[in-house]
């Protein structure tokens, strides 16, 4: 297992994205020198580290945020609309 020093840019060497607030950091698996396994995608901010989120758990929010809005605008829509068979 390994920790790597991810530039935000591929222009960009490491020390010119060690001189700046943010850095990412790949936690990987290297089985042989092609063969590379992502196990975590870590992010230091002003000395601060946090875990990136998942692809899943980012969808995750986005959806329940979304039909949250949705449900407040049907809710509040009701009361306006009547139905007269």
């Amino acid at each position: 297992e390994q920790y790597e020093l991810v530039p935000l840019s591929p222009n960009m060497t490491y020390m010119e994205v060690a001189q700046g607030p943010l850095f990412t950091i790949r936690h990987v698996l290297r089985s042989s020198p092609t063969n590379i396994k992502v196990l975590g995608i870590y992010y230091v901010l002003e000395g601060v580290i946090y875990k990136s989120p998942s692809v899943r758990s980012l969808m995750k929010s986005t959806v329940t945020k979304t039909l949250m809005g949705l449900s407040d605008a049907c809710d509040s829509l009701s009361v306006c609309a009547r139905y007269q068979p």
